[in-house]
């Protein structure tokens, strides 16, 4: 998977979570929580 692909997945994944937690305030943007997911990934931790 290209980096555009894997982060519209996880920029998707990140859009569905926001939605359906809207009432709860966020501290990060989404964006933020985008970079967050993939350093994640890239660090080895499974999904």
């Amino acid at each position: 998977m290209d980096e555009t692909a894997r982060r519209k997945a996880v920029d998707n994944s990140v859009s569905e979570i926001l939605n359906k937690y809207s009432d709860i305030p966020m501290k990060r943007s989404k964006d933020q929580m985008v970079e967050d997911v993939l350093k994640l990934v890239d660090s080895g931790m499974s999904l």
